[in-house]
């Protein structure tokens, strides 16, 4: 019987970690509101007011038995701040939790708040108290709320719907009714109780409104709302004018003027306000930018946008009163009887020209050049009476900069209107310029005059036009020889074979650059009929200027530098100046066609850059030079405009009309027939680079010079030493049956991306390589050490296979079958080259030469990747150190003649079980343990990744990388244990025996266990292997800082529950932590309720009155309506039987003192404590000690008298 009701009680007993935590109302007027606080960890605190509703507020009063439809949460510490800890924080309900536990929130005591931010709660709580406050009426002012028995504020995020509301619950006319920002009635005191006010307009009380929450808001009290019930009309006037009908707008509004800002007006707002005020309004205007003058005051008005046919300004869509964006300088301003605009040129020649000035509100002022045309000019110029139709108009101030106000921007003219004020243009004064890109226009303008300037003849020059009275220049952007044509037409001079050229070539100007951009397509009479940008429009400055020739004559040209007439650096003489040749995109074609032109051979002639006749100096004339090579003269082949370029004088062309076969020779080795190769041009000794040689250059060198070539290698990286130098040739490309050096493709003379550390070395008559294993124990082991170029040196280590060592095993005479090979230097870093890199045999040949490999000398390692090799490896010797027993420890390899160890990356038990076997211990259940558990090693770790079967007869064979290769330290060594025992877990540092942190006996001490993955099975566990009660214990998560190597883990731990040990449970291995940290440890407590209930007043421990612990004071239970589930959940709390309990009214074992905490309790008897159970609100009842509630967890067979 007692089995099945543990059966039925068990299955529905809820799960959890952390018992239901106590709350409490602090510091209100009743016990229904308060500061909220929550008891954990032995000590009372407060919860955060982030992320809060009103459904913490029902969740808490409902735990505490108290009404909750209606109640209240509030931010902002409204009941005072707390003391002490904050608890919670991002506390979120769902509403309808039993307790604050099962809201989501941050983990206990994580939070980024202070006191001044606390949550308190009202359960039963009062409509709020309005006043409007501060008013020459009642019925305005500023609206302020009562709460929590103190006045305060609303802040200005709201709408007139807000208005409506008060103003009817205040029983105030509300349908006219506004709302105010900025603390127009004055900034109020004390809390702001409200922020973001949503109202709809029928609601009965701002309660309705949706809000923030009270006491929650991100305000000023210069942000405060204000309210007028019942509004008078705004009244309205112009200030500043010169006469009653223009001036600043102003406003009359809660007994004081203000201004408009003038964000987005236009002329309807001068309509409706011209109108109102009596005056004209057909031609009204609408200023902004304060045109008569800076207000003071507030202002009252942002974003005004009338249709026209208002009466009042109120009636006009606008932002709500005195909330505003603006300073004064925005200040609106109205003229309703605007005179026509006066408009006159100012400091021209004649007063046909000049700078463009309209007369405006009392003031001359300027207009913005942005987006102007011609049109604009034809405006300006008809209404002066000035002729028209040639009229034309210019930016940039070209007449000088004014002063005053810029009154217009982006004028858009159709030509036709009467008046400047019939354009579209800004309103007045409102632009984005300043006085230098203002207008300025010229009713009768004359053809421009132009020269040339700085040439040795009058018609050869740089090109000056003059204009508004001052000569300048034009700039070279997109200028052709078009533009030459028409100038030099119409200046008289020949035209047919005018050149243009940039870079001012003939010298800079100075003042105005006039012109840019200039378009000609040749047939035009003058420069003004070429399109252009407007007058003084540029992006030049004047070395970028433009010249022209009209008689431009054949080009010199010259060679220089060479040791005959017929070779040396090319130069051409132009605009008075020998200068050189860029050597961009030059081909031999342009030899053909300078050496025909200097009458020497040039059938074959060599073109060559990088300025190998020496660089030249002064002007670089020509660059991108493209010849077919029939040309006559270099001015045929295209090119640059002359003088531009990109290039600098060591790239300069230089060219060769009779040029010599190339001499060769091999310098440095030990014999004639090996060493560096050198190349003899241009009367210098120089190297070749060795980007992409091939033995086949080798062939050609050494036919060429007569050696045997059959077998000739090339090698790269000057292993016959460095020369010195230039260095000739690049990229070489042999076939192998060229007859010379130079019948190979390569890139130009000169022309590289190396240095002499990669020059090309050849032997022709090259030995076999000699090859030696160095540093082992026996001749047959050791680093592998070839021969080559009279050093020994090393092998790198990448991509190398057992393969390898076949063949150098074979070819010294070693057994081979069973050869390895080694990388990461295992028998020692060597020194010297290294000579061979990414070596691959596929292990039948006969020497390492006839593998394949890079080539000699060239690498991408350092000596601690050096291949070593052991011809007959033995199998390697295995032993576990540091371990209580032979059988268990660190897990320590022998090889090379070292003692090392393996690192725990990817290990499993498996390996376990075969080094367990192959040592001759028990296997069947043997671990393996990461982390160095048994303390760690010194000297080389041997293994990484090791993949074990579990049935291999060695470690040796098992999957791993190859041997010294790992990217581990000491601190992941493995461990195993053959044998290893079940686990001892103890509590210690618990208030009694029942809890405490949890640690286990491992790896040789006691040890505190982690938290991770813990939970209340994980707790029962333990409980029962302890011999405790277990059925309401509970496991939690706290933070302790540990000494290093005393802290350990159980990785992904899964407890069912009925587990005899820890170790039954389900796991990935211990994992042990060898560093100060602060560390999440477990900690369990087998009876949790032990402390909150006791037994009083009985002959033994089973029976007594029943007393409970509420904030720190014991006190006793009424017996009314409670039921025997309560000595069940009582007695299982105690860690006592309790499937016969019973409990007893009337105080049978005597009656109690102090206060009666509960009544009224009711449980179903699978609660983990009384405080589960349902109760009225803690300390609420109507007993008296005579019927205090007592419980006996053993009762004898025969009745108790009650």
């Amino acid at each position: 019987m007692n089995v099945c009701v543990f059966i039925f009680v068990e299955s529905l007993f809820r799960e959890f970690i952390f018992a239901e935590t106590p709350v409490r109302l602090v510091e209100g007027e009743t016990e229904y509101e308060g500061r909220l606080e929550v008891y954990k960890f032995g000590k009372w605190g407060t919860v955060c007011d982030d992320w809060l509703t009103d459904k913490l507020a029902a969740v808490v009063c409902r735990s505490l038995g108290f009404p909750w439809n209606t109640s209240e949460v509030y931010g902002h510490a409204v009941y005072g701040p707390g003391s002490g800890p904050i608890w919670l924080n991002s506390v979120k309900c769902e509403g309808s939790e039993i307790s604050i536990d099962e809201c989501q929130h941050r983990a206990w005591g994580t939070h980024d708040c202070k006191h001044g931010e606390d949550v308190s709660i009202n359960c039963s709580p009062s409509d709020s108290l309005i006043r409007l406050v501060g008013g020459n009426t009642e019925s305005e002012g500023r609206l302020e709320v009562y709460k929590l028995g103190k006045w305060g504020t609303v802040c200005d995020s709201v709408s007139d719907k807000l208005a409506a509301v008060v103003c009817r619950s205040l029983g105030f006319p509300w349908n006219t009714s506004e709302v105010y920002r900025n603390a127009v009635y004055g900034e109020g005191s004390g809390p702001i109780w409200l922020d973001n006010v949503n109202c709809e307009g029928s609601e009965i009380s701002i309660d309705e409104c949706q809000h923030s929450g009270w006491g929650t808001h991100n305000c000023k009290h210069w942000m405060d709302v204000s309210i007028n019930c019942s509004p008078d009309d705004t009244i309205i006037r112009l200030v500043g004018g010169d006469t009653e009908s223009e001036g600043r707008l102003e406003v009359y509004k809660l007994g004081k003027w203000g201004t408009v800002c003038e964000f987005s007006p236009n002329d309807k707002l001068a309509v409706v306000v011209c109108r109102s005020l009596g005056f004209p309004w057909n031609t009204s205007e609408v200023y902004g930018n304060a045109v008569y003058g800076e207000g003071s005051g507030p202002i009252w008005l942002d974003d005004v946008n009338c249709k026209g046919s208002e009466t009042s300004i109120d009636e006009c869509q606008h932002g709500a009163w005195g909330s505003h964006y603006c300073t004064h300088w925005k200040d609106v301003s109205i003229n309703c009887s605007p005179d026509d605009t006066l408009i006159r040129l100012v400091g021209g020649d004649t007063e046909s020209e000049g700078r463009l000035e309209v007369y405006k509100l009392g003031k001359w002022g300027t207009v913005c050049g942005d987006s102007v045309t011609d049109e604009l000019a034809a405006v300006v110029c008809r209404s002066l009476g000035f002729p028209w139709n040639t009229s034309e108009v210019y930016g940039h101030a070209v007449y000088g900069p004014g002063s005053g106000p810029i009154w217009l921007d982006d004028v858009n003219c159709e030509g036709s209107e009467i008046s400047i004020d019939d354009c579209q243009h800004r309103e007045w004064g409102t632009h984005y310029c300043n006085h230098r890109e203002v207008v300025s226009i010229n009713c009768s303008p004359n053809d421009t005059l132009i020269r040339l300037v700085g040439g040795d003849t009058e018609s050869e020059g740089r090109l000056e036009v003059y204009k508004f009275g001052k000569w300048g220049t034009v700039c070279g952007d997109s200028v052709t020889d078009e533009l030459a044509a028409v100038v030099c037409r119409s200046l008289g001079f020949p035209w047919n074979t005018s050149e243009v050229y940039g870079h001012a070539v003939y010298g800079p100007g100075s003042g105005p650059i006039w012109l840019d951009d200039v378009n000609c397509e040749g047939s035009e009479i003058s420069i003004d009929d070429c399109q252009h940008r407007e007058w003084g429009t540029h992006y030049c400055n004047h070395r970028e200027v433009v010249s022209i020739n009209c008689s431009p004559n054949d080009t010199l040209i010259r060679l220089v530098g060479g040791d005959t007439e017929s070779e040396g650096r090319l130069e051409v003489y132009k605009f008075g100046k020998w200068g050189t040749v860029c050597g961009d995109s030059v081909t031999d074609e342009l030899a053909a066609v300078v050496c025909r032109s200097l009458g020497f051979p040039w059938n074959t002639s060599e073109v060559y850059g990088h300025a190998v006749y020496g660089p030249g100096s002064g002007p670089i004339w020509l660059d991108d030079v493209n010849c077919e090579g029939s040309e006559i003269s270099i001015d045929d082949c295209q090119h640059r405009e002359w003088g531009t370029y990109y290039c600098n004088h060591r790239e300069v062309v230089s060219i060769n009309c009779s040029p010599n076969d190339t001499l060769i020779r091999l310098v440095g080795g030990d014999t004639e027939s090996e060493g560096r190769l050198e190349v003899y041009k241009f009367g210098k000794w120089g190297t070749v680079c060795c980007e992409s040689v091939t033995d086949e250059l080798a062939a050609v060198v050494c036919r060429s010079l007569g050696f045997p070539w059959n077998t000739s290698e090339v090698y790269g990286h000057a292993v016959y030493g460095p020369g010195s130098g230039p260095i000739w040739l690049d990229d070489v490309n042999c076939e192998g049956s060229e007859i010379s050096i130079d019948d190979c493709q390569h890139r130009e003379w000169g022309t590289h991306n190396c240095n002499h550390l990669e020059d090309v070395s050849i032997n022709c008559s090259p030995n076999d390589t000699l090859i030696r294993l160095v540093g082992g124990d026996t001749e047959s082991e050791g680093r592998l050490e070839v021969y080559k170029f009279g050093k020994w040196g090393t092998v790198c280590g990448d991509s190398v296979t057992d393969e390898l060592a076949a063949v150098v095993c074979r070819s010294l005479g070693f057994p081979w079958n069973t050869s390895e090979v080694y990388g990461n230097a295992v028998y020692g870093e060597g020194s010297g080259p290294i000579w061979l890199d990414d070596v691959n045999c596929e292990g039948s040949e006969i020497s390492i030469d006839d593998c394949q490999h890079r080539e000699w000398g060239t690498h991408y390692c350092n000596h601690r990747e050096d291949v070593s090799i052991n011809c007959s490896p033995k199998d390697t010797l295995i032993r576990l150190v540091g371990g209580d027993t032979e059988s268990e420890g660190r897990l320590e390899v022998y090889k090379f003649g070292k003692w090392g160890t393996v690192c725990d990356d990817s290990v499993t038990d498996k390996l376990a079980a075969v080094v367990c076997r192959s040592l001759g211990f028990p296997w069947n259940t043997s671990e393996v343990y990461g982390n160095a558990v048994y303390g760690e090693g010194s000297d080389p770790i041997w293994l990484d990744d090791v993949n074990c079967e579990g049935s291999e007869i060695s470690i040796d064979d098992c999957q791993h990388r190859e041997w010294g290769t790992h990217n581990c330290n000491h601190l992941e060594d493995v461990s195993i244990n053959c044998s290893p025992k079940d686990t001892v877990v103890q509590l210690v540092g618990g208030a009694t025996k029942y809890e405490g942190w949890v640690e286990v006996y491992k790896f040789g001490k006691w040890r505190k266990l982690s938290s991770y993955g813990i939970n209340r099975k994980f707790a029962s566990v333990v409980c029962r292997s302890l011999g405790l009660p277990w059925y309401t214990s509970e496991a939690y998560r706290r933070h302790a800082v540990y000494e290093p190597a005393d802290y350990v883990g159980l990785t992904n731990v899964h407890c069912v529950g009925n587990e005899t040990n820890i170790d039954k449970c389900s796991h990935r291995g211990w994992r042990l932590y060898s560093s100060y940290s602060i560390f999440s440890s477990a900690y369990v407590n087998c009876l949790p309720g032990y402390d909150t209930v006791r037994l009083v007043g009985g002959s033994t421990k089973y029976e007594g009155r029943l007393e409970v612990n509420y904030n720190g004071t014991w006190g006793t239970v009424c017996d009314d309506e409670i039921n025997e589930n309560v000595s069940a959940v009582v007695c299982r709390t105690l860690g006592l039987p309790w499937a016969t309990s019973e409990v007893y009214g009337g105080a049978v074992y005597g009656q109690g003192s102090g206060p009666i905490w509960l009544d009224n309790v009711k449980c179903e008897g699978t609660e983990a404590r009384i405080q589960d159970c349902q109760h009225d609100a803690w300390g609420t009842n109507n007993c008296d000690h005579t019927e205090d509630a007592s419980i006996n967890c053993l009762p004898s067979r025969g009745k108790t008298s009650r």
